[in-house]
């Protein structure tokens, strides 16, 4: 940032470019409606032996039924956040079950005890994403405003950074038609293949503000 506010006198432009997070599911009639990252970090991380937990011992519910871990087929591993957490060490395995989403989706609904990680896309009617608790206790919902202003924790945003000049002027023609086809839906669309999450209107929005493309709808900007 320095050596091209160096080279060009100004400071380049910060543009929503996506966003990825992890979701945390459990049976829609789960009553836990929360989890702390420690507690999911004990549960989908890998261990010295295979015993699961209980939804007591973790202190999430009173029952004492074994909890059922599961997750995405070959997802454990796309999301940073969520790997650091969990990552394997020396000889520990996981017990950690792996199944298609479709699958995933209709062994949540089925099983009281099962809770499962996910890539977050849109909506999952036949389960409940529950609540993350971060280190400080604040509550966070999954949602887009969570996930883009970056409190949601396993959430990671991403930005584009252009070489605009204070005039408004792009160094070459294909850097603005690249900079305009990001905000379109096809280019979203295109992200959601590869497991990240398409921009909210509201960001394209803020995104054309900071271009000086639209006025500012609501007031204050975006959070």
């Amino acid at each position: 940032m320095a050596e091209f506010v160096r080279r060009y006198g100004y400071q380049p432009t910060e543009l929503f470019f996506s966003s990825d997070a992890a979701a945390i599911l459990v049976h829609p009639e789960n009553p836990v409606n929360a989890i702390d990252m420690r507690s999911l970090a004990r549960l989908f991380a890998c261990n010295d032996t295979n015993i699961s937990s209980s939804w007591n011992a973790l202190k999430l519910s009173s029952s004492e039924d074994q909890i059922q871990t599961y997750a995405g087929l070959n997802e454990l591993k796309q999301h940073k956040k969520f790997t650091d957490l969990v990552a394997c060490k020396g000889e520990q395995q996981s017990s950690v079950k792996q199944l298609e989403a479709a699958q995933l989706l209709a062994t949540l609904n089925q099983q009281p005890n099962a809770i499962a990680y996910t890539l977050y896309q849109s909506n999952f009617d036949q389960a409940k994403a529950l609540q993350l608790i971060d280190a400080s206790g604040d509550y966070f919902d999954l949602n887009h405003e969570t996930i883009l202003s970056g409190r949601y924790p396993l959430a990671n945003v991403y930005y584009m950074y252009v070489n605009l000049a204070p005039s408004g002027s792009y160094p070459a023609p294909a850097f603005k038609q690249f900079v305009q086809y990001v905000q379109t839906q096809e280019a979203q669309q295109r992200m959601r293949k590869y497991g990240f999450i398409p921009l909210p209107e509201e960001a394209i929005q803020r995104n054309l503000v900071t271009l000086n493309q639209v006025e500012p709808e609501i007031a204050g900007g975006y959070k």
